[in-house]
């Protein structure tokens, strides 16, 4: 189960990474019991964004990339709601759930929003056997050249 964990993570990232000239690319940082930051690209049809996220709180033993997918089923200048799916590797590797809203409250300052997410984590940790995790955080992201036209 690890070395196709590993093995999806990896292919998906370099299909991302091939792709990433039509996106828009943001940043973001996520304040949780297990705080990332992420690194984003944002394809605007479908509102699909693909997000690399790096552990911000750990060890180098410790360090768990997650990745993860999610489409905005809400897409509004304003807010935004998505769901998700992703695999998170190393410690308390599995399969990620995201779900979460982003706001753009500032009109002045448009490129920057708010984000509050829910993410259910299926992990297969071997110290304690499979297992689910709920992570619950909250932060702040940027857009890079956001098209707030709708």
């Amino acid at each position: 189960m690890k070395t196709f964990l590993r093995a999806s993570f990896l292919g998906t990232i370099l299909f991302f990474m091939l792709h990433t000239a039509f996106a828009q690319v943001g940043v973001s940082y996520h304040q949780s019991n297990l705080p990332f930051i992420g690194i984003q690209y944002n394809f605007p049809q479908p509102p699909i964004m693909a997000e690399l996220r790096l552990s911000t709180d750990v060890r180098s033993g410790s360090f768990s990339p997650e990745l993860v997918g999610t489409y905005s089923f809400i897409n509004k200048a304003q807010h935004e709601v998505y769901v998700g799916l992703g695999l998170r590797v190393n410690v308390y590797e599995g399969v990620v759930m995201p779900v979460g809203l982003r706001v753009y409250p500032l009109q002045q300052f448009q490129n920057l929003g708010l984000h509050i997410e829910f993410a259910p984590v299926i992990t297969t940790y071997e110290d304690d056997g499979e297992g689910l995790l709920f992570r619950g955080s909250w932060g702040f992201h940027y857009i890079f050249g956001r098209n707030n036209e709708e």
